[in-house]
């Protein structure tokens, strides 16, 4: 699924307006995901997450992993120029991420029905073994659009 060359950000997903907790460059209290995308239905972010995240000690709170996997495979819809919103989020935890290990969060598009989109995401580690799997559905809301710009799609 994956290539070795990611494809170039598109021009209207421009994060650097963005303050959302997962992926937003100016929320210091967030998770700072930056992601790339390896194909027109594809994309991942590398995350390594201190202390501050942690559930158990030591472990990442799954709660966390949760919001990695939601905001991943809603940008689905920003790499395609839509903005959407969650409808329908399950989750399913197979191994703990440790504090500060590094690992892949990664999500594709399965199916687009009119204003729905199916998506799949899972949380990697460095080998490839799943920590995490999600499946969602989410509903587009109109066209992605800046809100510095006087307009917002949600």
């Amino acid at each position: 699924m994956a290539t070795d060359t990611p494809m170039p950000v598109p021009p209207q997903v421009d994060q650097s307006w963005s303050e959302c907790f997962a992926c937003g460059p100016h929320e210091p209290h967030g998770l700072r995901l930056t992601y790339r995308f390896l194909d027109e239905k594809t994309i991942e972010a590398p995350m390594q997450l201190d202390r501050r995240f942690q559930g158990f000690h030591g472990v990442i709170h799954g709660g966390l992993l949760t919001t990695a996997l939601d905001d991943a495979m809603a940008n689905i819809a920003c790499l395609q120029g839509e903005a959407a919103v969650t409808g329908e989020l399950t989750v399913r935890f197979r191994r703990p991420v440790l504090v500060g290990e590094v690992v892949v969060v990664r999500a594709w598009q399965t199916r687009r029905v009119g204003k729905l989109l199916e998506c799949e995401g899972a949380v990697l580690d460095l080998d490839g073994l799943v920590r995490a799997e999600a499946k969602g559905k989410f509903l587009i809301t109109g066209p992605l659009t800046r809100p510095d710009a006087g307009s917002h799609p949600v």
